[in-house]
């Protein structure tokens, strides 16, 4: 508790329940509010940006193996706050300040969490803006709740197809690393199975999708031998009327580039309107 206060200007402790979930403590200062959400006895870590002022919210969701998710996305964060819209980065288990954990990583658990710190925060239907593995974890999401999704902001996320064909049953699993942590690892041996377990699904046809592609990953795609990156997004859309996909110049980490965050910014405001 104590290293985690040591990081805010000003920190107030506060006990909120709703349902079976508590929020047990909100610190504030320039870099958002900083919130622990208590599931089940484990707590997940939320920041939140927001002035009180905006009539929607993004959620933020990280990239497997991604130390700290809050600092990654900073640049992104600066853009959208531009764009007066609330901005909400979920830390799964086991990354930035929330607590590990030996539930599996399946895509069920993980979008139960996220849905149940949805609920405690009080935040109905945002849009979602999603890094790499997260948009297996999206496209489950979309599927189990459909009323609770307002459109996917693909950055460079991952598919069911890529992991199907590049592994087929020789997924290379991971051992426990000094640099990082047993959740993270069970959350990566999980990797290919939540693949499989989506290799049929594409986007609900009612539910705005902007994929955001990198130029680097269509050419590691293409040395790989495998079906086109730009051929594996199209396969996942159902309704080409609200349903892109944009190509950016640069590498996995669209989102660190200044231009790419403008533009990533822009097109999440184009998808409100």
């Amino acid at each position: 508790m104590k290293k985690i206060f040591s990081k805010f200007l000003t920190c107030v402790l506060s006990i909120v329940t709703v349902g079976n979930f508590r929020i047990f403590e909100m610190c504030e200062n320039k870099i958002g509010t900083h919130v622990l959400v208590d599931i089940d006895k484990t707590n997940m870590s939320a920041y939140v940006y927001s002035d009180g002022s905006e009539n929607e919210t993004v959620v933020l969701l990280s990239g497997w193996g991604t130390k700290n998710p809050n600092e990654d996305f900073k640049p992104l964060i600066d853009e959208l706050r531009k764009k007066n819209l609330k901005v909400v980065v979920l830390e799964y288990f086991g990354y930035g300040s929330s607590d590990e954990t030996t539930k599996e990583r399946s895509n069920e658990n993980i979008c139960n969490e996220i849905h149940k710190s949805l609920i405690v925060l009080g935040i109905k239907c945002p849009i979602f803006i999603v890094h790499s593995m997260s948009g297996l974890h999206i496209i489950k999401y979309s599927l189990m709740f459909p009323d609770e999704i307002k459109a996917i902001v693909g950055i460079d996320m991952s598919l069911p197809q890529k992991q199907i064909e590049r592994y087929s049953e020789n997924f290379p699993r991971r051992e426990c690393s000094g640099n990082i942590n047993q959740t993270v690892i069970n959350h990566w041996n999980e990797f290919f199975n939540n693949s499989k377990e989506l290799e049929k699904s594409k986007y609900p046809e009612k539910l705005p999708v902007i994929a955001f592609i990198a130029t680097e990953q269509i050419d590691s795609v293409k040395s790989m031998g495998l079906t086109s990156w730009e051929e594996m997004n199209q396969n996942m859309i159902t309704n080409n009327e609200i349903q892109k996909i944009k190509i950016l110049n640069g590498e996995h980490y669209l989102h660190h580039e200044q231009k790419n965050a403008e533009i990533i910014a822009e097109k999440t405001l184009e998808i409100l309107s």
